[in-house]
Formats: C-alpha cells, sequence, structure tokens
C-alpha cells in the first residue's frame, strides 16, 4: 500500500509486478535435510533478488491495487521468471560442498559390499528353484540400499504468488 502523499491527485505512480517463488531443496541419502529459498523476479526487468520473502513483509500489502497506482508493462512471461529463479537457484547450489554426497556414496558402496558378502555363499548353495527367488529377493535388497544412501538434491516450489510492488531490489 503506498504511503499518503499530498501528490496531484490525477498523478499515477507504477508499480512493477513480481514473482515470488518459495522453493524447498532437500539434501537426501540416509540422512537428510532441508532448506527453504525465497526468490522474487521482477516481470518488468528481469531482475532476481534473494530472501524475496523477508523483503515483502516488509511492505504493508492490499488485495488490490489502491487509487492512482498503474502497473508497469510485463517483458517477462512467468515462464521466463520461474526459469530465471531455478537458474538462480542452480547457480547458488554449484557453490556448495557436496563432501556428504560423496560419504554417502561411500556408505552405499560399504553396504553392497556387506549384501553381496551375504548373498552370494547363499546363492551358490542353494538349488536351482530357490536360487530365482533368492535372485529376485537379493535385486529388491539392492534397490533398496540404493534408494536409501545414494545421495540425491530434489527442489520443489512450496508456493509462488505475483505482487504489485513500488520500490524493491
Amino acid at each position: 500500500e503506498p504511503e499518503k502523499r499530498s501528490a496531484h491527485p490525477l498523478q499515477s505512480t507504477a508499480y512493477t509486478a513480481w514473482l515470488g517463488v518459495n522453493l524447498k531443496v532437500e539434501f537426501a541419502c540416509d540422512m537428510k535435510r532441508e532448506e527453504i529459498h525465497s526468490f522474487g523476479v521482477s516481470l518488468a526487468t528481469g531482475q532476481c533478488v534473494e530472501r524475496f520473502y523477508d523483503r515483502i513483509t516488509q511492505h504493508r500489502m492490499t488485495p488490490k491495487l489502491p487509487p492512482n497506482i498503474h502497473t508497469a508493462k510485463n517483458a517477462l512471461t512467468l515462464n521466463k521468471a520461474a526459469t530465471i529463479a531455478e537458474q538462480t537457484l542452480e547457480r547458488k547450489l554449484k557453490t556448495y560442498d557436496y563432501a556428504w554426497a560423496a560419504a554417502a556414496a561411500a556408505r552405499l558402496d560399504e553396504e553392497l559390499v556387506t549384501l553381496h558378502h551375504y548373498y552370494e555363499p547363499l546363492l551358490a548353495s542353494i538349488d536351482e528353484e530357490q536360487r530365482t527367488l533368492i535372485t529376485e529377493q537379493f535385486q529388491r535388497r539392492q534397490d533398496e540400499i540404493r534408494w536409501q544412501y545414494e545421495p540425491r538434491v530434489s527442489v520443489s516450489a512450496i508456493n509462488c504468488g505475483i505482487f504489485y510492488l513500488e520500490g524493491i531490489g
């Protein structure tokens, strides 16, 4: 909401549309860590700012545009703005230390070796009829261990919105 001004009643202030996106980043293996990232992308300029949520909570908001306010023309589509936010997050994530992933991969290898030590003698000592069942069980167990230990990073959108703002950035 604009500050009360003594401006001429016919004078109009331009507000810029911003795409605000809150993203959850999940770093998972046999352990898990999550981070929340908030980005705002100006639909007029393409400028991307981090901690957007913190910035907009400093403004008083209204559900509709106040009098003597108009919206600036958008130069970007919502898809392009979302891509800018995604690329900004991707650049940020590339600077992180991924030693946790290497450690998880090492734990995965240890678990698979232990599993092989258990199943290989078992498979060698049983008849053909049971071998198919035990082989299927062995494969399922390997898949479960890979799912549990394999390091992965996933990003999901929590929420997003369009905000018309004056002077953020």
